[in-house]
């Protein structure tokens, strides 16, 4: 059995997405950082509106880091690749012991590692995607 097209496709696809989201990440962190540094330094050289503006540009960069998650989900997009690239690699390099069958295995692993996110549930307790567990019910 050969590889599908598709998992070939996919390592280009998490490969350009750890890199996207990496690095819209690590901008918005820079982005606040500079922006709420500027606010606090540089309060007597700046106007009431650059001030506000600034300010306003920390605040969004900060709710879009905390909210989005972007640079977490880029360091998984990059896990899923070396899970799936690593599949590959073993399977040219030995395909009687490492079959196509354990690189859709590999594809499978990485969209978990992808999608596994733990979320904030309302009352408190972590929840992964998929799971129906109450935060009071033993695990």
């Amino acid at each position: 059995m050969t590889i599908p097209s598709e998992v070939i496709e996919r390592v280009a696809i998490w490969d350009a997405a750890a890199i996207k989201y990496m690095a819209i990440g690590f901008g918005l962190l820079a982005l606040s950082i500079l922006s709420s540094a500027s606010v606090t330094v540089f309060t007597e050289q700046l106007s009431k509106v650059s001030i506000k503006v600034l300010s306003f540009v920390a605040a969004a960069s900060t709710a879009l880091l905390a909210s989005f998650n972007p640079i977490d989900l880029g360091y998984r997009f990059r896990d899923a690749w070396r899970e799936l690239d690593s599949a590959l690699l073993q399977y040219k390099a030995n395909p009687e012991k490492f079959t196509a069958d354990n690189v859709i295995q590999a594809v499978a692993n990485g969209e978990g590692i992808i999608g596994g996110a733990t979320r904030p549930s309302i009352n408190g307790a972590e929840s992964t995607p998929g799971s129906s567990k109450k935060a009071n019910e033993p695990k």
